[in-house]
């Protein structure tokens, strides 16, 4: 994951490789798909959990009975099963604090991608 002014040539926004960032991260590698990027000005259509976890937005509203146990009127009664219980979700979130987005786009692309030497490289994820 990198921090980039403007996201490299080929890279598209990550809406267009799945509304869920986990997921398009994850079909990025398994597909071998272009880098894709994220920013204020593309985070439009990417799920709200997501979007928080970045620092792009505040906790979606009833947010904690999805990543945890479900409710019957909050989409249906889809849930997650991340956390057993709503009530470990906001500790969750408590600990966690406030996440500050970063300057300019968020970027992921493949490790062969990056130049030897490329600053702005802040972390690296290895799937497997």
């Amino acid at each position: 994951m990198q921090s980039r002014p403007e996201p490299p040539s080929g890279a598209v926004p990550f809406p267009q490789v799945d509304r869920c960032i986990a997921r398009a991260i994850v079909a990025m590698f398994i597909k071998d798909l272009p880098p894709a990027y994220l920013g204020r000005a593309t985070a439009g259509g990417c799920c709200l959990g997501g979007l928080m976890f970045l620092g792009y937005g505040p906790p979606a509203e009833d947010e904690r009975y999805f990543v945890s146990s479900g409710r019957p009127d909050h989409h249906g009664g889809a849930a997650e099963f991340l956390k057993r219980s709503p009530e470990l979700v906001d500790q969750s979130f408590a600990a966690m604090g406030e996440v500050a987005p970063l300057p300019g786009s968020l970027v992921v692309r493949s490790c062969q991608d990056v130049d030897e030497g490329e600053e702005g490289v802040r972390s690296i994820m290895m799937l497997g």
